[in-house]
């Protein structure tokens, strides 16, 4: 029943503050940068801080060094409980 309701969500309330903002900038330099420790970090920062937001447990990241072959762009893997970062080349 909850996931019907969240289903129907059509947008979701945001902080009043910019702490998201500043921290999607970071996650923007640390892509940039190419370096999986900075990506890693700035996500897992941004992830902490939303999920202190939505009231919801922060799940795990993991930046791959390059997309794998054969990963669709949107795709969804049940069994995956992590948040995969994949770097374009």
């Amino acid at each position: 029943m909850e996931f019907r309701k969240s289903d129907r969500l059509c947008a979701l309330e945001l902080p009043q503050d910019e702490r998201l903002r500043a921290l999607a900038a970071s996650v923007e330099a640390a892509m940039q940068s190419e370096q999986r420790t900075a990506v890693r970090q700035a996500c897992s920062a941004f992830l902490v801080a939303a999920s202190e937001f939505y009231g919801v447990p922060s799940p795990p990241v993991r930046v791959l060094a390059a997309r794998p072959l054969g990963v669709r762009e949107g795709g969804w893997v049940p069994s995956c409980l992590a948040t995969t970062i994949l770097k374009r080349n």
